[in-house]
C-alpha cells in the first residue's frame, strides 16, 4: 500500500495540518483523498474544522519538503501524481473573502438578535390575579389601547421599566377621577378626551358602601405633574406615539384646569373666613315675599286688620320708604 507525505495550510499562511504520512487506499482523486482525510476517514488523529471544508482546495506536488513544488489538479489521480511528482503533498484551503469563523458568526447571530429585540416595539406586561376587579382590568385595556393606536417601547426592557411606569401613572390618575366623579369636571365645563370616555364610570364607591370622595387639589396636581413628566420625556417624540402625544396631553391639561379651579376656590375661602365683616350684608339675606293682592283682599278679616296700613300705602308714591311697625296689629303675628 502507497504512502504519501501531507500537509494543508491555510491561504498559505496558517498551518492546520503539519507534515504527516497517511496510506493511500485505492486511487483517489487529490480532491476525495482530501476529503477523506478531513472527515478522519484515514485518520481518526486529523482534525481538520468542518468550516474549512467547503473552502477553495488547492494542491501542489513535491520529490521533497525542501524542494519545488508543482501546481496540480485536485481532480487528478492521486497514484499517477505521486509516481510522476513525488509523494509531498502541500494542500492549500483558500479562505473566502467574506468568511467569518462559526465563533463570531454566532456572536453576530446573537448580536442582531439582542439589535432586534432592541428595536422592534414592546409593551409592558402585568400579571392579573385570579379575580381581577375592575381596576385591574383598567390597566389591560389602557395597555390594549396603546397597542392598537401603534404605540410601544423598543425593546422589552424599556417597556418594563418606561413604560410599565407610564401606564401605571395613567391608570391611577383614571382611577382617582373615576373614583371622585368624572361628572365633577363636567360640571366646570372641564372634558377629559373622548378617547378615554371608555375608560371612565367603573369605579363606583357605593359599591362598598362608600360616598365618592372629594377632588383634592394636591392629588389631583400630583397626578397632573407625572403624567406632564412623561409628556416631556424623549420617548414620547418617537414616531410610534405620534396619535397617544395629544391624548394624553389633553388628559393632563383638564386635570391641571380642575386643579387650579380647587385651588382658587380654597384661596377664596380661606379669604372670606378671614374677613372682619360678613361675605353678605343683612340687607343682601333679606327676602321679601309679595303676595296677590286679589287673594290677600279676599278675606274680610284680612282687610279690616290692614286697612289703615292699606290707606296709607295707596297715599305715598311706590318708591318712597315707609315705616310700617305702627301699622301692625297688637295681636302676635
Amino acid at each position: 500500500m502507497p504512502s504519501v507525505s501531507v500537509k494543508v495550510t491555510l491561504s498559505s499562511r496558517k498551518e492546520i495540518l503539519k507534515w504527516q504520512i497517511h496510506p493511500v487506499i485505492e486511487n483517489p482523486s487529490l480532491y476525495d483523498f482530501f476529503r477523506s482525510l478531513a472527515s478522519g476517514q484515514i485518520s481518526s488523529e486529523v482534525f481538520i474544522n468542518k468550516d474549512y471544508h467547503d473552502f477553495l482546495l488547492k494542491a501542489k506536488v513535491g520529490n521533497s519538503i525542501k524542494g519545488e513544488f508543482v501546481d496540480v489538479n485536485i481532480q487528478c489521480e492521486l497514484n499517477e501524481i505521486l509516481q510522476t511528482f513525488g509523494n509531498f503533498i502541500l494542500f492549500e484551503l483558500q479562505i473566502p473573502e467574506d468568511y467569518q469563523p462559526s465563533s463570531i458568526q454566532r456572536e453576530n447571530n446573537a448580536f442582531k438578535v439582542l439589535v432586534s429585540n432592541s428595536t422592534q416595539l414592546a409593551l409592558p406586561s402585568f400579571t392579573l390575579p385570579k379575580k381581577p376587579n375592575k381596576k385591574d382590568l383598567l390597566r389591560q385595556d389602557l395597555v390594549a389601547w396603546i397597542k392598537n393606536n401603534g404605540g410601544g417601547w423598543k425593546g422589552k426592557l424599556a417597556a418594563e421599566s418606561t413604560g410599565k411606569s407610564f401606564i401605571n401613572d395613567l391608570w391611577n390618575s383614571i382611577w382617582y377621577v373615576d373614583t371622585c366623579g368624572i361628572e365633577k369636571l363636567k360640571g366646570r365645563s372641564i372634558y377629559p378626551p373622548k378617547e378615554f370616555e371608555e375608560f371612565f364610570n367603573r369605579s363606583d364607591p357605593s359599591n362598598y358602601k362608600n360616598a365618592r370622595p372629594k377632588f383634592d387639589y394636591d392629588c389631583l396636581n400630583r397626578h397632573a405633574n407625572l403624567l406632564f413628566g412623561h409628556l416631556n420625556t424623549p420617548w414620547m417624540d418617537n414616531s410610534q406615539f405620534t396619535s397617544i402625544y395629544p391624548v394624553i396631553e389633553r388628559f393632563s391639561k383638564c386635570l391641571n384646569e380642575y386643579s387650579t379651579y380647587l385651588k382658587e376656590q380654597d384661596i377664596k375661602m380661606s379669604e372670606n373666613h378671614n374677613l372682619s365683616i360678613p361675605v353678605r350684608s343683612i340687607d343682601d339675606s333679606i327676602s321679601v315675599k309679595v303676595y296677590d293682592r286679589i287673594q290677600f283682599n279676599s278675606n274680610s278679616y284680612n282687610r279690616q286688620k290692614y286697612a289703615s296700613l292699606n290707606n296709607k300705602l295707596s297715599t305715598i308714591p311706590c318708591w318712597e320708604v315707609m315705616d310700617v311697625e305702627p301699622f301692625a296689629p297688637p295681636e302676635p303675628r
